[in-house]
């Protein structure tokens, strides 16, 4: 703010890039969490009259923004209702018997979600690495020696999935929504469907090969892990029967796919359906 200005620089840009390199820097030091920082930002845009009200909540009119809202409300309609839980439940018990089917199984389950939650953050961190804290503890008390390596592997595992899984599909990530509004600016039209077909292959490819090489890469002893499945299924009993909750869940979620994947034939935007996915799931 107190450095000389340029001539070539407008006073308000000025003035707008100390705010922002204020903002970031208290975003990383976080004297406040960073909702706060950010609304403090915009109040000290306002205040200085580096922007106007309308220029400072001009980015909540963007559609992709509203698509990262409404990832993390999808991600928490999968943690309380439970469903993404017992996906990976279902999983481990049928392929978690050694330490590599561990890894693919939350790699399954990444794959399995991916489509339908827009945010490698919600759905990561959400869903998949409370699931795999568990194992690791369940690890590390069944083999306190060697228990380290194993989640070494499926932590590496997890992470280079969500990063597969989150180029896989148009509707996996909130930066593959932000790469199709720069293409449509340039006059080139890509749907959901083109972006599976072109991503597939790939895609799976590297789901299969990338886990089978880390667990190659990383020292371990033992590669059986039969203690697994059994607290997999424990944790299914424990769950109970699918309830209602869960089922609803699944059904809004398939039909959110099948909006974002006819979109262009029905003209709804991606946003739009998910808006709707999310009124579904506050009204159920």
């Amino acid at each position: 703010w107190a450095l000389p200005r340029p001539d070539a620089v407008d006073p308000r840009a000025w003035r707008l890039l100390a705010i922002f390199v204020a903002t970031v820097a208290g975003i990383i030091v976080k004297p406040l969490p960073m909702g706060a920082m950010a609304i403090v930002g915009i109040a000290a845009a306002l205040a200085t009259r580096t922007l106007t009200l309308t220029e400072a909540l001009s980015g909540f009119g963007n559609g992709t923004v509203w698509l990262v809202v409404t990832a993390f409300f999808i991600a928490a309609g999968f943690i309380k209702t439970g469903l993404g839980t017992r996906i990976a439940y279902v999983l481990i018990a049928l392929f978690g018997r050694s330490t590599l089917g561990l890894g693919y199984s939350l790699v399954a389950t990444d794959l399995i979600l991916a489509p339908s939650i827009p945010s490698n953050t919600a759905r990561a961190g959400g869903v998949i690495f409370p699931i795999l804290q568990s194992l690791a503890k369940t690890t590390r008390e069944a083999d306190p020696t060697n228990g380290h390596h194993t989640c070494a592997f499926l932590t590496l595992a997890a992470y280079n999935g969500t990063v597969i899984t989150s180029a896989m599909f148009l509707t996996a990530m909130v930066a593959n929504p932000l790469s199709v509004q720069l293409a449509s600016d340039q006059g080139i039209s890509i749907t959901w469907g083109m972006w599976a077909l072109a991503a597939v292959v790939p895609g799976v490819v590297s789901l299969i090969v990338i886990p089978l090489v880390i667990y190659r890469l990383l020292p371990r002893s033992g590669v059986e892990t039969p203690h697994a499945p059994a607290a997999a299924k424990k944790a299914l009993a424990t769950m109970g029967p699918v309830k209602r909750s869960e089922r609803l869940m699944a059904t809004i979620s398939i039909v959110l796919l099948a909006a974002w994947i006819a979109g262009p034939a029905i003209g709804l935007e991606t946003t739009a359906a998910a808006l709707m996915a999310i009124a579904a799931l506050l009204l159920t």
